[in-house]
């Protein structure tokens, strides 16, 4: 099965771009899994990140790397 992962890059929880993700499973082949990849989590942009804000920027980097 082919999975493709998607994100929203908008935070707001009914943004559009988060609609069409959440819905778009719905308009393709049966063959294709959708995947939302959350952003919620992620820190803001800073060169100092505690251990939770890496670790939560290390499970981003792996669920998108699968």
């Amino acid at each position: 099965m082919k999975r493709i992962g998607l994100l929203a890059g908008s935070l707001r929880a009914e943004s559009y771009a988060r609609k069409v993700v959440r819905n778009l499973g719905l308009l393709v082949p049966n063959t294709v899994l959708v995947e939302p990849i959350s952003i919620d989590h992620l820190p803001l942009l800073s060169d100092r990140l505690s251990e939770q804000e890496q670790a939560a920027c290390r499970d981003f980097k792996d669920q998108i790397q699968r």
